[in-house]
């Protein structure tokens, strides 16, 4: 009875210590997969969490301190750097960095800190105004605002700074989209204007009469020059066209005698060829049509290099006998828009001009 009772218990003892370590066993592979699923988990969720560059563009300012090219992870917001630009306070950034969710370019938005003597306008929407009238007595440098009272200034209405003759170099900042007619005709003292890069539209007349002005760049979204833009303006001698120049009209150099140098410049265009997906140049953009004596009375200007995109030259456009003028077409090929007496008679012409290739290069960007 007694080894009956024993061998029971040692049965009990043998069965329970199996149950523990099947338990255990189990405990483990629980343990495994759990980890395992956790691994799973946190793979997916940093393959998903993405990382944005997000770039500070100076727009002409210098950097103080911090960084101007930040990885930022997705959902996260970017450090504004600390940055200056002379005789400007930063207004704002162009766009938010708070919460980055795609690659960013933010660039700066400057404002002069001074920009008295210029009489404003409201436009129809009031976020917006336009620059109507400037004070008679203004001289020196001209810094004009990008914005009044909070107001974006989306132009310069006709004759603003006409005859103001004390002004000197006109600076503008980047927002302005036109300048009237006008604007600036008359201000004898005015050498050099920056303008700004956003500019769409320029009115007939804006610097004429400008009898010192040396030096002034266009930007390079305008699409045509106007009718004396530049009449009598003595002093320029240098002009670069931008390629997005389709047209100038009549007499807008006229009277420029120290002109020396005009260059044109051109740009290839190119879309996406559908079968390769790859870019593909489909033409050439840049001058096609020069009006009435645009360029007569330039009695400095000796050397003229025309690009393959001219179709139209009125009559007297070029009166200067001793020009030469580089065209781009074989003597037989000369396109229909060249209207008879085009140029001096005893002007010279060299045809089926090539540029050098280092030349042409650099005639396609600034």
């Amino acid at each position: 009875m007694k080894s009956e009772i024993n061998e029971s218990t040692a049965t009990a003892v043998v069965n329970r210590d199996e149950k523990f370590k099947q338990k255990v066993k189990l405990g483990i592979i629980l343990g495994i997969e759990f980890v395992a699923v956790a691994v799973i988990l946190l793979l997916i969720f940093l393959t998903g969490k993405k990382s944005y560059t997000v770039t500070f563009d100076l727009n002409g300012g210098t950097l103080v301190s911090g960084s101007l090219e930040q990885t930022v992870s997705q959902g996260k917001s970017a450090t504004a750097p600390v940055v200056a630009k002379e005789g400007c306070y930063l207004h704002s950034w162009s766009a938010s960095f708070k919460r980055v969710t795609h690659d960013m370019v933010i660039k700066a938005v400057w404002e002069w800190e001074t920009s008295t003597g210029f009489n404003y306008s409201d436009s129809e929407n009031s976020d917006y105004c336009t620059i109507e009238g400037a004070y008679n007595h203004l001289y020196g440098d001209v810094f004009v605002p990008a914005y009044h009272d909070e107001k974006k200034i989306l132009g310069m209405a006709d004759n603003v700074f006409k005859g103001v003759t004390g002004i000197t170099n006109v600076y503008m900042l980047d927002g302005m989209l036109y300048i009237g007619a006008n604007a600036f005709s008359g201000c004898t003292s005015l050498e050099t204007v920056e303008l700004p890069g956003t500019l769409r539209e320029i009115g007939e007349g804006a610097f004429a009469d400008c009898v010192s002005l040396k030096s002034v760049t266009l930007p390079d979204d305008l699409e045509k020059i106007p009718t004396n833009m530049f009449k009598n303006c003595k002093s320029l001698e240098e002009i670069v066209i931008p390629a997005s120049v389709k047209e100038i009209d009549q007499t807008a150099f006229i009277g420029c005698t120290s002109l020396k140098k005009i260059t044109f410049l051109t740009e290839e265009i190119t879309e996406i060829d559908e079968e390769s997906g790859e870019f593909k140049v489909v033409g050439i953009k840049g001058i096609e049509t020069l009006g009435d004596a645009v360029f007569a009375n330039c009695s400095a200007l000796t050397e003229v290099i025309l690009p393959e995109t001219i179709k139209n030259v009125a009559a007297h456009t070029f009166d200067n006998p001793d020009l030469t003028i580089y065209l781009p077409f074989k003597e037989n090929k000369l396109p229909s828009g060249f209207a008879p007496g085009w140029k001096h008679e005893s002007a010279k012409v060299e045809w089926d001009y090539e540029p050098p290739e280092e030349e042409t290069e650099n005639t396609k960007q600034r």
